[in-house]
């Protein structure tokens, strides 16, 4: 049992390899073709602030569907976010590192975003400035862990059928 008085140690990080950084930016690539799509495809239908609104959900939700960690273009691609652990992310923390990433985009006029793509391709990980806040990172999903809830469903699978 942990007593109050033995100091505070963080979890340590897993040291997983970089996701392949093209295949990446052509993942995100085509996560933002999709929402920018939705938005001009809504925008024929819609006033331009509620537009700006559903894209910008649509921005910061588009790993859940699919889980924490895979957005539409990680699927396409077979990447995954993980946490600092080799986890695939809760939908949560897929959700809040979506939402700092835009928030840092916007609230920097753009330098942010620019910042961000540098940092793609010289961080030995590939972590972007919303990955390094929150301790998060893109692998190839073979190197990513299962999250207890994901092995108890295999199992579950694997008893069934």
């Amino acid at each position: 049992m942990a007593s109050f008085t033995e100091p505070w140690q963080p979890e340590p990080e897993l040291d997983l390899p970089a996701a392949r950084r093209m295949e990446r930016f052509c993942a995100a690539a085509l996560d933002e073709g999709i929402w920018v799509g939705l938005a001009a495809a809504l925008g024929l239908l819609f006033s331009g602030g509620l537009i700006t609104a559903l894209g910008l959900v649509a921005a910061v939700v588009q790993d859940a569907p699919f889980g924490g960690g895979t957005s539409v273009g990680r699927r396409i691609i077979d990447q995954v976010l993980v946490d600092h652990r080799g986890m695939e992310c809760s939908p949560g923390r897929g959700a809040a590192r979506n939402a700092l990433r835009l928030a840092l985009w916007a609230g920097g006029c753009g330098i942010p975003l620019f910042l961000d793509i540098g940092l793609l391709f010289i961080h030995p990980k590939g972590r972007t400035t919303a990955d390094l806040i929150l301790g998060t990172q893109v692998v190839d999903r073979q190197h990513a862990l299962l999250r207890p809830d994901q092995i108890e469903a295999r199992e579950r699978k694997l008893l069934e059928g």
